[in-house]
C-alpha cells in the first residue's frame, strides 16, 4: 500500500481493542507532562506525513524567507525613513534601540526561528515569523515520540521507513556551535531570561530542552532578567559567569521589564555576552518587514532568485495606512478603500503581535464590523495579509474506534542554525478559526518524515 496515510488507518482498523489503544496513548501523555492546563496536547491518533523531498523544498523556501526578512531588517536599521515608513516610532519607543544594532558576535543572524505557515498544493505558505527561542519544540519532539513509540507505529514502519524529528538536541547543537562562533570554549553556562510572568507558558519546554542538555553534560539555568547582574565586566547569576543567554522574552516586552534588564544591557554593551536568541532576531519577526519583502518597490539587496522564491512563499502584505500602493497583481490601488472591498480574501493583524491576539480575520466579519477593522488599523501598527487557502485535512482521533474529524492545519518549520528541524504542527478543528495551542482551542500533530 504507497498510500501512508491508508496504511496507517488499515492498521487502526487491525487494532483488536481501540478503547485500550487510546488510553495507553492517554495515559503515557500524562505521565510524560505532555498536557496544557490539564488537556492534553495530543488528541488525534496518526501523524502527519511529509516526504524527504517536501523537507528539502520547504529548507530551500524557509532559507529564501528568512533571508529576505533578515535583509529587510538590516535595511531599517540602517534608513531612518524606511523606518519611518515601515515601523514608525517603534524603535523610538524602545529603551535603548541602539541595542538592536550591535554586532551579535557570532555569524548567524538567526540561531533559532519559528515560520508559521499552512501547506498548499503549491508548498508551504509562511505567514509569520518568530525569531526566538521557538514556541513548539516540546509538542513537536514529544508527539512524534509518543506516537512513534507504539505498537502501530512499529508495523507501519516495517511498510513504510520514518523517523521522527529531534528538534531538542538540534536547538543544543546550535546552542554550542554559535558559542563557538562567539569565541567560547567547552561547555557554556547558559542561562534562560525568562520573565516570572512566562513561566506558565515557557516552563515546560524549558524543563524539557534542560533534561536534554543534562544528558549531554550541559547546564541550562531558568532566571527572571532581574536577578542577572553585570559586575566585573560579566553577567552574573548568584555571582556565576553566564557564556550564554538565551532570551525568552519578547522585544514588545522591552519598555515593560524597564529596570530588570540593566544586567543584560550592560553585559551587550560591553560584548562579553553571547545572547544567542538577539534583539535583532527579534526585530526580523516583526510582520511589517513582510511587506516590505512582498513590495516590488522595495529593494532588498537579494538575488534574483533568492526574492522570487521568497515572495513565492509569502502572501501579498502591506502597512494598513492611507494612500497608494500596489495590489498583489502590481496594479496601483486606493490602498484602504482596496481592503474594504477585498474583506472575504484578507487577514489584518498587528505588526508586533504573538500568541494569535489581535488578528481579525475578514471573512468573519460584515462589511460595517470590517470597516471598522480598517479604521483602527490605520491608526498605525497593523499590516494586511492575502487570505492563504487552508485546505481541510483529515485526521482519526484518540477515542474508540479512531473516528475521523476535519481540521484546518499550520506547518511550522522550526529553525535550528538554518536548519529545518523539524515541525510544530497545530490543528483546530474545521471553522474553528485560529489553530492556536496556549489559546485552547488546537490540538497538536506529530510529524512523521517518511525515508
Amino acid at each position: 500500500m504507497n498510500d501512508p496515510v491508508a496504511a496507517w488507518r488499515a492498521l487502526q482498523a487491525e487494532v483488536p481493542d481501540s478503547v485500550a489503544w487510546v488510553e495507553s496513548v492517554m495515559a503515557a501523555q500524562q505521565d510524560a507532562g505532555f498536557v496544557y492546563h490539564g488537556k492534553a496536547m495530543l488528541e488525534v491518533a496518526e501523524p502527519t506525513f511529509v516526504t524527504a523531498s517536501q523537507v528539502a523544498a520547504d529548507q530551500r523556501a524557509a532559507e529564501a524567507v528568512v533571508a529576505a526578512l533578515v535583509a529587510a531588517g538590516r535595511l531599517l536599521l540602517d534608513d531612518r525613513d524606511l523606518q519611518n515608513t515601515y515601523i514608525p516610532g517603534w524603535l523610538d519607543g524602545v529603551p535603548d534601540a541602539d541595542l538592536f544594532s550591535l554586532p551579535s558576535g557570532y555569524s548567524q543572524p538567526i540561531v533559532f526561528g519559528r515560520l508559521d505557515g499552512v501547506r498548499t498544493s503549491e508548498g508551504l505558505h509562511f505567514l509569520e515569523f518568530n525569531g526566538g527561542l521557538p514556541g513548539g519544540i516540546l509538542p513537536a519532539d514529544r508527539s512524534a515520540d509518543l506516537l512513534a513509540d507504539t505498537d502501530l507505529a512499529r508495523a507501519f514502519g516495517q511498510q513504510h521507513p520514518f523517523r521522527t524529528a529531534t528538534v531538542g538536541e538540534d536547538v543544543l547543537d546550535a546552542l554550542i556551535d554559535t558559542w563557538h562562533d562567539f569565541g567560547g570554549g567547552g561547555p557554556p553556562y547558559t542561562v534562560v531570561a525568562m520573565p516570572r510572568e512566562l513561566t506558565d507558558i515557557a516552563t515546560p519546554a524549558l524543563t524539557y530542552l534542560s533534561g536534554l542538555a543534562q544528558a549531554r553534560g550541559l547546564e541550562i539555568a531558568i532566571a527572571d532578567p532581574g536577578d542577572l547582574v553585570f559586575r566585573d565586566d560579566r553577567l552574573r547569576l548568584d555571582g556565576r559567569e553566564v557564556d550564554v543567554l538565551v532570551r525568552a522574552f519578547f522585544t514588545p516586552m522591552l519598555a515593560y521589564l524597564a529596570e530588570r534588564l540593566d544586567g543584560i544591557k550592560a553585559a551587550l554593551r560591553a560584548g562579553s555576552l553571547c545572547m544567542i536568541t538577539s534583539l535583532q532576531s527579534g526585530l526580523f519577526g516583526l510582520k511589517s518587514l513582510f511587506a516590505m519583502v512582498t513590495d516590488p518597490a522595495v529593494g532588498l539587496g537579494l538575488s534574483d532568485e533568492q526574492l522570487r522564491l521568497a515572495r513565492e512563499h509569502l502572501p501579498w502584505t502591506r502597512l494598513v495606512a492611507d494612500g497608494r500602493s500596489t495590489d498583489d497583481q502590481g496594479e496601483t490601488v486606493d490602498l484602504l478603500a482596496y481592503l474594504a472591498a477585498r474583506r472575504e480574501q484578507l487577514v489584518i493583524k498587528p505588526t508586533d503581535g504573538y500568541g494569535g491576539a489581535g488578528v481579525e480575520l475578514g471573512w468573519l466579519h460584515n462589511d460595517d464590523s470590517w470597516a471598522k477593522v480598517i479604521a483602527n488599523a490605520a491608526a498605525g501598527g497593523h499590516v494586511a495579509q492575502q487570505r492563504v487557502p487552508i485546505v481541510t485535512e483529515h485526521f482519526s482521533l484518540l477515542r474508540e474506534g479512531f473516528p475521523l474529524q476535519g481540521f484546518t492545519a499550520d506547518h511550522n518549520p522550526l529553525l535550528c542554525s538554518g536548519k529545518l528541524s523539524g515541525y510544530y504542527v497545530r490543528l483546530a478543528p474545521e471553522g474553528g478559526g485560529l489553530t492556536n495551542v496556549t489559546g485552547g482551542g488546537a490540538t497538536v500533530a506529530p510529524t512523521f518524515i517518511l525515508e
